[in-house]
């Protein structure tokens, strides 16, 4: 008889936007039941094939992909300011903004939108985290936990001190993973023309989400 197909939850994600914090919320959330005690297991899609196979699988993403759809049980998403997370992406692994990096952003935003069952804008997590663990506990269908000491467990996750390692296989934390958490944080990293470029041909976009007047 084969074997059942696990329940896979998706933590899909605008780079740079907070995703692995709301990762490292849903697995506490999860692991912590004791229903799923042994059943559970999490990680980064490019190590799926090395995740214990268990029922219940939390597996985080950025890149959308239709096959990710036929197989979610679950998927939850997370954004933030594109012209912030070109800046973030500078910041933490050198690469240049470009109006075309922006615009496969927006896109794939786009893709996601669609079908997540729970969006987290970066903005309303950085002003209340709470929140955000008790919204997405209630999607979850989690009702056992506390909150305030699911914030301050994920919170207070060590970083990778490793050169050696890309990040955590644990937490998906890089070295040097958090590099500027405000809204804003673009100005001085974009030039002036990029950053008009990126606002004018995606401005509903940035209307959208208030991002501009």
């Amino acid at each position: 008889m084969a074997a059942a197909k696990p329940t896979l939850i998706f933590a899909a994600s605008m780079q740079r936007s907070a995703s692995t914090w709301l990762f490292n919320v849903a697995r506490v959330l999860l692991s912590s039941q004791e229903a799923l005690a042994e059943k559970f297991s999490s990680g980064w899609i490019g190590d799926l094939d090395k995740m214990p196979m268990k029922p219940v699988m939390l597996v985080k993403v950025h890149d959308f992909h239709p096959k990710i759809i036929d197989q979610a049980s679950f998927i939850f998403y997370s954004f933030r300011d594109v012209r912030d997370v070109l800046a973030s992406m500078y910041r933490q692994f050198g690469q240049e903004p470009t109006l075309d990096a922006a615009s496969s952003a927006i896109e794939n935003h786009e893709c996601w939108l669609r079908y997540a069952g729970f969006v987290m804008k970066y903005e309303d997590m950085a002003a209340n985290k709470l929140v955000i663990v008790q919204s997405l506990a209630e999607k979850l269908g989690i009702k056992e936990y506390e909150a305030t000491k699911v914030v301050e467990e994920v919170d207070g996750l060590k970083k990778t001190n490793s050169d050696s390692a890309k990040y955590d296989t644990t937490n998906l934390y890089h070295k040097g993973h958090i590099t500027d958490g405000r809204h804003g944080s673009w100005e001085g990293i974009l030039n002036k023309d990029l950053e008009k470029k990126i606002v004018d041909k995606h401005y509903d976009w940035f209307k959208r989400y208030g991002y501009v007047d």
